[in-house]
């Protein structure tokens, strides 16, 4: 009799695949039917089982109760190919795996509810329910005790799978299918019965058919209760399933069945291996298993998984990489779209309060646009409901902008105001009384963020956001240091106004637009690029540039040639719209494609009384006759909203990353929501929002993948909340919107991004217009919403991709980020960007396990990845869009290297494992210990190309022993059958180079700065390394080779390097904590003193070390030695006790600093947290051991004042 457990018929690394049959809709079971299982010993058993107080145990970890609906329990295709414990189970052949002919028999996915389960099955049922249960165990045990008593007086007749169900008078049963061959044997005993409901189990286990296996593994237990090898192998099930915690359970009730055993015995060690490995997943501590696994090699993986997952635990506090190379994003001063109201009747009807997210908020457009018809709506429905709008841009000088318009919006009644919004909005010079109100108004914003006052009752800008904002103000308040004159100004305006043109015309074929009775001042743009003001304005302000204009013949037909006399007039004394510069980026002129007219047109055309359909009729009702007019009626609606609005409105202005300000507020991780502001406290502001407006931001940073990992997380759990997003940047690039999807997600359709991402896209999205036509333009709105309302759930098992699926899935992945395809340079409606790096492939991960698949697949594919080899049917991209039909595409299985990014997939593994929802189970070294990570920098010469902006760059370091540097990199990457195969290119490919695609870049340094594990850079010191960046887009190096970084020598021993690691990621921390200790009159004036010279020498130590921090304050150590600074923050260090680990808590900080001087009185207990911080700081007593005995020397004997210490002194 072999009681070794079943192996899955097709092992992880076989490439043909079948799938298991579709599933068949079954209706509901009724709880009264009392038998879910069928009639046999199994129906009868699980009641019994119920009944004796076993089944609240399975309930609880994840088998379902009496009456449950099999829908819920059945799985997913191709489960077969889940085994990944090749150690428990003996390598048997079994079927292919095609599920039989019964259509029905799925594997189960089985659940663990957590703790805080919020699904919508509540576990725990009221009193009345549990008496419903104990009613219905009662009669089912005394439905046993009869069917046992006539089994003895030999009235029951037996099939050969149990006995089957008797009627209630006690009449002979009807007869059973025959569910057997004809050839096995009638069983006599119930333990023949038993294996022979095992041996039936384990060949549904290998198909991969774990529901129908679980019901076989139920009967063989309820014939012998007292057998571990039933237990054990629906811990096997659960386990493959990952319900981990469910394995835990049966494995802990199969050892308890063998605990008369010696934990040497094969089974009991199989169970050990099983239960450690569960234990880890579920990030749990399995030490005390681990220690009775008697194999050596398994034990040492456990211990050295569990610890690798404890250490990463202990880090979580690594600083977030950033995901792009460009320090200075593009800068678009005025947007491309018209203004939408991101407000629909959905969104006004729903109850509470209400939240907005721009994301890449631009010129602010659509949020004035939102005003004006929030304000409209809250008239017609008198709530008294609050609002909060998070406006965001990457750009300092976009939200610098915006300030400037809203402290204008403001002054309600200004004329002076309304004129200036005007000009700021819509021209790109302007005249000398619009230009002093606008610097009026920059040193007023000026003088308030300097003070840290609030700008407005109604705006939030936290400390930290205060600094960026006052530079690129300061900037516009300076004249942009005489950069740009008028004339220059102008002329470029006019050029690049013109050159918009055009280019509408080859992509749109569109005409431009002219608001009513604007004809002249059209005329009046195009030839001196002004925006003429008239009537009263002009006589008071600008008399005689009018009377010059009205003296020269201008006709609608086009432009005439300019007047020497008005352009040498308006270049005097006209200024230029400094607004429209950005410091950080205008290397060159700056880039303000817009021109006046077609904006008043598309700002009148908004506005919901007009129907978006502006006519001479409504402009003559409103008076309007030239462009100005438009702009002011614009401004003047959203000031009148904004006076009805401002009492219940919190407007929060962020300067930061989409993705990167999106993914810290989903973790509650957003350090720039900083301290309270008059009634503002940013703890009380959303997490989640009604609307999130994304404009064409992810045409920039990676798309509708983008779009769907972070965006989406935001959105508030209802039908009414959308986030919308268009395609601007490069839309003649797809064919349609599935195309689009395809290219970013890699996904087939819209019902597979629908299903993996949680989102539906919106029956009222203006895009479902052209929806999967060939030829359509994509600059429509997508709006897409939340797939089902409340707590995000997981996938259902049937609805879930299979496991080849999902390890093809990342492999494709990871093939497209790191060998994206060549790309042109130059083409501007095509320009399609690949921004991500390799740790979105976490990110899709993490996303993946919340999805309900198994923790240990995504552990098992990784491994597979950190060996530098996955074998895949995946490719890198072979053409510009990966298309619906390029994603779908199976190739024939090889192994592909990866190892040219394996230093950074494995730095990146070190550093993400504490941030998965999971534990790793990785063979021996291949995630390195965080100790081993380090920070670095290397600066690079000036690069030699254009277009650096655009985050198409790599690190790439080339082992120059090999040869020089290759000029078709991407040819020699590819490891397959379009790349290079030769021997020299395999060596390259093992030996030869290395690839980051995740660093951080500075523009004023030339300075690339990134994590990597501190041996993979001894080993390049050591040999003849070159470092180059590299474009992905043309695959051509834009600098020549640097040498490799240096490790500093004061922090080669590892005790000095982890202090130095925990300066760098404590240190914003600590700066916002110093900060508060101003503010606490309770904290002793020593502890302050100590903790701000603490954060400023670790800020003067970081700025040395790491070019592309500032602080934000002098940190008064400028001009120290870098030894003799090491030794300040060495002393201060040591003075404050651990910094880096003292809680946040005042009460506890108190405590310690009393604790420490002797000074707590005997009447006053310690907090625990105290106490705590106290054994903790013991663990570096060595280091301050050191650090006194190298003071006392000192003393001793003087030599230089400030000595440097030796252990931390750079060589």
């Amino acid at each position: 009799m072999d009681d070794s457990e079943p192996r899955t018929s097709t092992s992880r690394n076989n490439t043909r695949r079948t799938n298991a049959p579709g599933q068949r809709n079954l209706p509901p079971f009724d709880i009264r039917d009392m038998s879910p299982f069928g009639d046999s010993a199994l129906g009868d058993f699980m009641y019994g089982m119920e009944a004796n107080g076993f089944g609240s145990m399975l309930r609880n970890n994840g088998v379902p109760p009496m009456g449950f609906d099999p829908r819920d329990f059945f799985g997913s295709d191709n489960y077969y190919e889940n085994s990944t414990d090749d150690d428990e189970f003996p390598n048997e052949q079994g079927s292919s795996g095609d599920g039989g002919s019964s259509e029905h028999n799925r594997p189960p996915a089985i659940e663990v509810p957590a703790d805080n389960d919020d699904s919508d099955d509540d576990s725990s049922s009221g009193d009345s329910e549990e008496e419903e249960y104990w009613a219905m165990y009662r009669a089912e045990e005394q439905k046993m005790k009869l069917r046992k008593q006539q089994a003895k007086e030999g009235t029951q007749k037996h099939s050969s799978i149990g006995p089957s169900d008797t009627s209630a008078s006690g009449s002979a049963p009807k007869e059973t299918k025959q569910t057997e061959s004809a050839s096995t044997p009638i069983a006599s005993t119930a333990e023949e019965k038993s294996t022979q409901a095992r041996n039936r189990g384990n060949d549904l286990y290998r198909k991969g058919l774990f529901d129908d296996a679980t019901k076989a593994y139920f009967e063989a237990l309820s014939l012998t209760p007292n057998d571990p090898a039933p237990l054990s192998y629906l811990s096997a099930v659960q386990f493959e399933l990952g319900n981990y915690a469910g394995s835990e359970v049966y494995a802990e009730k199969a050892l308890k069945l063998l605990e008369d055993e010696e934990d040497t015995n094969v089974k009991k060690q199989k169970l050990f291996v099983r239960l450690a490995k569960a234990k880890i997943l579920t990030s749990k501590d399995a030490a005390l298993v681990a220690t009775k696994v008697d194999s050596s090699v398994e034990k040492d993986k456990i211990l050295k998984s569990m610890a690798m997952n404890i250490a990463s635990k202990k880090s979580s506090s690594w600083s977030k990489i950033l995901d792009e190379l460009e320090a200075e994003g593009e800068y678009y001063a005025v947007g491309h779209d018209p203004p939408n109201p991101e407000l629909d009747s959905k969104m006004i009807s729903s109850k509470g309060d209400l939240s907005w997210m721009f994301a890449g908020i631009g010129d602010a457009r659509n949020f004035f646009a939102t005003l004006i018809h929030l304000d409209k709506a809250e008239h017609d429905k008198k709530t008294n409901r609050k609002f909060h709008f998070s406006l965001l841009d990457l750009k300092a000088a976009a939200m610098a902008k915006v300030l400037v318009l809203l402290h204008l919006l403001n002054q309600i009644g200004d004329r002076g105001a309304l004129t200036c919004l005007a000009y700021v909005f819509g021209s790109i010079i302007m005249p000398a009384f619009a230009y002093d109100k606008l610097q009026q108004t920059v040193t007023a914003l000026v003088d308030k963020l300097q003070a840290g006052s609030p700008v407005a009752d109604w705006i939030y800008i936290s400390e930290a956001q205060r600094a960026p904002l006052l530079r690129q103000l300061r900037s516009w308040q300076q004249h942009l240091d005489g950069k740009y004159d008028t004339a220059t100004f102008r002329q470029h305006g006019l050029l690049q106004a013109s050159q918009g043109k055009m280019g509408r015309y080859s992509t749109h074929g569109a005409e431009d637009h002219v608001p009513p009775f604007c004809e002249r001042d059209d005329v009046i743009f195009w030839t001196y690029g002004i925006v003429m003001p008239q009537g009263e304005l002009a006589a008071k302000h600008e008399k005689q540039l009018l009377q010059l204009i009205e003296g020269q013949k201008l006709s609608p037909r086009g432009p005439p040639l300019p007047d020497r006399k008005i352009t040498d007039y308006i270049d005097r004394n006209w200024k230029p719209n400094v607004t429209l510069v950005d410091i950080d980026y205008s290397k060159d002129p700056p880039d303000f494609t817009f021109n006046p007219p077609e904006l008043a047109y598309v700002m009148f055309a908004c506005q919901e009384f007009l129907l978006f359909c502006p006519d001479e009729q409504h402009a003559k009702i409103f008076g309007l006759s030239n462009l100005l007019e438009y702009f002011e009626l614009f401004f003047r609606s959203t000031m009148l909203a904004l006076k009805e609005l401002r009492s219940r409105l919190c407007v929060e202005i962020v300067v930061g990353e989409m993705n990167d300000c999106l993914e810290r507020i989903h973790h509650d991780t957003w350090s720039t929501r900083g301290q309270k502001q008059g009634k503002f406290d940013p703890q009380q502001f959303p997490k989640l929002y009604n609307r999130v407006h994304m404009s064409n931001i992810p045409d920039y940073v990676g798309g509708a993948l983008s779009t769907f990992l972070f965006g989406v997380p935001l959105l508030q759990r209802e039908k009414s909340s959308a986030l919308n997003s268009c395609v601007l940047l490069n839309t003649p690039a797809f064919n349609n919107h599935e195309d689009y999807l395809a290219e970013y997600t890699l996904l087939t359709g819209l019902n597979s991004v629908e299903r993996y991402f949680g989102v539906e896209l919106r029956k009222d999205s203006s895009s479902l217009n052209g929806w999967g036509r060939p030829g359509v333009v994509l600059h429509d709105y997508t709006m897409w919403t939340v797939r089902s309302q409340g707590p995000p759930k997981k996938l259902p098992a049937n609805e879930r991709m299979s496991r080849a699926a999902v390890e093809k899935y990342l492999q494709a992945h990871l093939l497209k980020i790191c060998l994206p395809y060549p790309r042109p340079k130059l083409s501007a409606h095509q320009a399609l960007r690949a921004p991500l790096n390799l740790t979105v492939l976490f990110r899709l991960i993490s996303h993946l396990q919340s999805l309900g698949y198994p923790a240990h697949w995504f552990s098992d594919i990784l491994g597979q990845m950190l060996q530098g080899t996955v074998l895949t049917t995946a490719r890198a991209p072979r053409q510009l869009v990966t298309t619906v039909g390029a994603a779908k595409k199976l190739y024939s299985s090889m192994n592909i290297s990866v190892k040219p990014w394996l230093a950074e997939l494995t730095t990146l593994s070190s550093i993400w494992r504490g941030l998965l929802p999971f534990g790793l189970l990785c063979e021996d070294g291949l995630v390195p210990d965080i100790g081993r990570v380090s920070k670095y920098s290397l600066k690079f010469p000036t690069p030699s190309d254009d277009m650096l902006n655009r985050p198409h760059f790599t690190v790439v370091f080339w082992n120059t022993s090999l040869g020089a540097v290759p000029t078709s990199l991407r040819w020699l990457l590819l490891d397959d059958e379009e790349g290079g195969r030769s021997r020299k290119a395999i060596k390259i490919r093992e030996e030869g180079i290395h690839i980051l695609t995740t660093f951080q870049w500075s523009s004023d340094t030339t300075t690339a700065s990134f994590w990597l594990q501190s041996d993979v850079v001894m080993a390049m010191q050591k040999g003849d390394w070159k470092a180059y960046i590299w474009r992905l887009d043309t695959w051509q190096p834009v600098t020549s080779g640097v040498s490799t970084p240096t490790i500093p020598a004061h922090i080669s021993n590892d005790v000095d390097r982890k202090l130095v690691r925990e300066f760098q990621i404590t240190l914003m921390r600590l700066v916002a904590a110093a900060d508060e200790d101003v503010k606490e009159p309770g904290l002793p004036n020593s502890v302050k003193r100590v903790r701000q010279a603490y954060v400023r020498a670790i800020a003067e130590y970081r700025k040395r070390t790491d070019p592309s921090f500032t602080p934000a304050k002098p940190t008064k150590f400028e001009n120290w030695p870098l030894g003799e600074l090491i030794n300040e923050v060495r002393e201060v260090e040591c003075m404050l006790l651990g910094a880096p680990l003292l809680p946040a808590d005042l009460k506890c900080q108190m405590h310690v600093a009393k604790l420490v001087a002797g000074t707590m009185p005997s009447a006053e207990v310690p907090s625990k947290e105290s106490l705590s911080f106290l054994e903790k700081f013991d663990q570096h007593i060595e280091t301050r051991k050191r650090y006194d005995a190298w003071k006392e020397k000192q003393s001793k004997q003087p030599q230089e004042p400030r000595q440097v210490n030796p252990d931390r002194a750079p060589q």
